[in-house]
């Protein structure tokens, strides 16, 4: 069985955060430096004339840009790293000649507060319905919610048409289940959904019954839901279909965050890609490395180290192989979810 330590993020997280997020994510004010180097490097990002623009304006991503003077209050350091991989953070500092930048993005001391959200949208969105906030937990209540939910909600009458929807795409897609008790997309899902989309195709499965886990070969998870599992097609009999599935073992990978699934779901496209039916462009290398989420997800992950490891291979392939012969992968589309 494989360890938990196989699939790792290369580029481990260095903040310390001291103080332990509630549920409610409730982050306090105390002062703390901004300047260390690698504090900002993965999650919050400084930002100047020469990067805005092309990172915060023409980018779809929302974002939390926070203005300082030298110290940064703890709870928005807490609030980066809880929004990791879902929401960028940015900062800027305003006693580093960065003037130019102020006046661009229209910046006054005596009526700006201590951060604004660039909510998720087109350059026009970003220019026009940006938001001033004076606290972390309504900068994250206001960019998380400005995120779409693209993750398609499913029923066995949706599972048939689910997987020849993902299989019909150009390159086809992996259909990805996300097993959750809760009818709202989390955050987590619907940044991952969108970023992921060309390759992966999400949809949930919310509450299934025993029977429709039975039927996914998820019974097992049941108590440890919320899960994840990518569909492999046997075949190319869409009439009636069957289907291997590749889950996300939360011992052998780590806790279901966005690192983690990132490293997942590089590691099935590139390990399975050319398994996939239709035209699933394992022959065009910049398919199989998804070369457009690395060019993104590389300015906060090691994603290229990641994504290579013969460690997140031999993961795969033991808990396919394990599945295996537990007769537990080879499943029809249940009858009841």
């Amino acid at each position: 069985m494989a360890t938990c330590n196989t699939v790792v993020l290369l580029l481990s997280l260095l903040i310390n955060v001291d103080q332990v997020l509630t549920s409610d994510y409730v982050f306090n004010d105390q002062q703390t430096p901004a300047f260390k180097d690698y504090e900002m490097f993965q999650d919050i990002f400084p930002l100047t004339a020469g990067n805005f623009t092309d990172l915060v304006i023409n980018r779809p991503d929302p974002w939390v840009v926070i203005f300082h003077k030298g110290m940064l209050e703890r709870g928005w350091k807490s609030l980066a790293v809880s929004l990791r991989g879902v929401v960028w953070v940015g900062m800027i500092d305003l006693n580093n000649n960065n003037e130019q930048l102020l006046q661009q993005i229209g910046y006054s001391a005596d009526n700006d507060s201590d951060a604004r959200v660039y909510k998720y949208g087109t350059q026009k969105t970003k220019l026009k319905s940006w938001r001033r906030v004076s606290d972390p937990n309504t900068a994250r209540s206001t960019a998380v919610s400005s995120i779409p939910d693209t993750t398609l909600q499913l029923t066995s009458d949706d599972l048939e048409d689910f997987l020849i929807d993902s299989f019909m795409s150009k390159p086809s897609r992996f259909p990805a289940v996300f097993i959750t008790e809760e009818k709202e997309s989390s955050a987590m899902m619907k940044a991952l959904s969108l970023r992921f989309q060309k390759y992966f195709n999400f949809g949930k499965i919310v509450q299934p019954s025993s029977a429709g886990l039975r039927g996914l070969g998820m019974e097992r998870f049941y108590k440890d839901m919320p899960t994840l599992l990518v569909l492999m097609a046997n075949g190319e009999n869409m009439e009636s279909p069957q289907f291997n599935a590749i889950p996300f073992d939360k011992k052998a990978m780590g806790e279901l965050n966005y690192p983690n699934i990132l490293a997942f779901l590089f590691s099935v496209n590139r390990e399975f890609r050319h398994l996939m039916p239709g035209e699933n462009g394992s022959d065009r290398r910049e398919t199989v490395e998804m070369d457009d989420i690395v060019k993104i997800e590389s300015l906060r992950f090691d994603v290229k180290g990641l994504h290579h490891s013969t460690e997140s291979r031999k993961v795969l392939y033991e808990e396919v192989s394990e599945l295996h012969m537990k007769e537990t992968v080879q499943k029809r589309l249940p009858d009841e979810l």
